[in-house]
C-alpha cells in the first residue's frame, strides 16, 4: 500500500513492532444510496428483488479463484497477505 520508505522511520519502525492476531481489517461504511451493478443492469429479477427489500448478504471482490487462494497462503502462516481482496456485506 504505501512503500516503508516512504514513512517516517520512527513511524515505520514503530508499525514493524506492532502485534497482531489476524489479517483482516473491517471499514464501515454509510452509503446514500444502494450500490448499482452492471451485472443487475436494466430492470430484471435482480433489480425487483432489491426493490423488495432483499439486498442483504456478501460479494467479495478479486480477479479469479487462483487469486484468492494465493491472499489466504499468506494468512495461514500468520502474515498479512501481499495479495488484497475485498469482501463486503450489505444489510439493509
Amino acid at each position: 500500500m504505501v512503500d516503508r520508505k516512504e514513512l517516517p522511520t520512527d513511524f515505520a519502525d514503530a508499525i514493524g513492532r506492532y502485534k497482531f492476531r489476524g489479517s483482516s481489517g473491517k471499514v464501515n461504511l454509510a452509503l446514500s444510496e444502494l450500490p448499482n451493478f452492471t451485472c443487475m443492469a436494466g430492470d430484471g429479477p435482480g433489480k425487483a428483488a432489491l426493490r423488495q427489500g432483499a439486498w442483504r448478504g456478501a460479494f467479495s471482490i478479486s480477479p479469479s479463484l487462483d487469486y484468492v487462494e494465493r491472499a489466504y497462503d499468506d494468512a495461514k502462516y500468520g502474515e498479512f497477505s501481499r495479495q488484497r481482496t475485498w469482501t463486503s456485506s450489505f444489510r439493509r
